[in-house]
């Protein structure tokens, strides 16, 4: 009867000698490297090693649920020992027990999609709560001109009804009563600073002729494509886009 086995050509080692054929012998698994025990009629009828065959079977099941996006490295020996599986998506290798194999994925992939969706529903609630403050925040003195929210704690563009100027402050500031708000004096710029955001709005196509006050007193400015001199307010010149009245009035 051993022969019999040994004649098939299986990828078995018999250990045992034969004694009947409803003695159960011990044999070796060439392929997982396992011992198991099966009598040989049972085994000359299903000549398949127990551990490999319930590999496969565990592998089928995951090819069922998830493509080819999984491989079941193994071994399996029993339901309490863990088995390694390889997330071809992301490149993790991990272990889980039989029983729990297919009730979730990857550990790593799940972890990301927890933290992301953690995140979105932070930011989620921040702009909720960005809009129901907006009244609060106008009411202060700034109307929001951004062309999109980007947080409570992000600077956003807010126009300041004391001076006309625009400017780059987090919500979170405005409520809080820090920067420049309506019970407190608003920034005042340099000479420096206001020549410099002349200078990035318009280029060389303005001059300034006379010194920065404040963001309402009028400065004389020339346009140099023109030659016209006229006075504005720094805050109508930076905030609300005013030029030159003779060349606006041309076009």
């Amino acid at each position: 009867m051993v022969e019999a086995i040994r004649g098939k050509g299986l990828d078995f080692a018999v250990l045992d000698d034969y004694v009947s054929t409803r003695t159960r012998l011990r044999f070796l698994c060439g392929k997982c490297g396992q011992e198991f025990l099966r009598t040989p009629t049972t085994i000359l009828k299903d000549m398949a090693c127990p551990y490999c065959k319930k590999l496969e079977e565990i592998r089928q099941r995951a090819r069922e649920k998830y493509g080819e996006s999984y491989e079941i490295l193994g071994p399996y020996k029993d339901i309490r020992t863990p088995i390694a599986i390889h997330h071809r998506t992301c490149g993790t290798t991990y272990y889980k027990l039989p029983p729990d194999l297919f009730k979730t994925g990857c550990p790593t992939c799940g972890k990301k999609e927890r933290s992301l969706h953690t995140s979105q529903t932070r930011i989620r609630k921040g702009l909720e709560k960005f809009k129901a403050l907006l009244p609060l925040i106008e009411a202060r003195g700034y109307t929001f001109v951004g062309e999109e929210c980007r947080g409570l704690g992000k600077t956003n563009a807010f126009l300041c009804s004391h001076c006309g100027e625009i400017w780059m402050t987090t919500a979170n500031h405005i409520i809080s009563g820090r920067d420049h708000i309506c019970t407190s004096p608003c920034k005042k710029k340099t000479q420096e600073e206001f020549l410099k955001q002349v200078e990035d709005l318009v280029g060389g196509e303005y001059s300034v002729l006379t010194e920065y006050t404040n963001a309402f007193t009028p400065v004389k400015i020339r346009h140099n494509l023109c030659g016209h001199e006229y006075m504005v307010a720094p805050a109508h010149f930076t905030s609300t886009g005013r030029r030159c009245p003779v060349c606006s009035r041309k076009k």
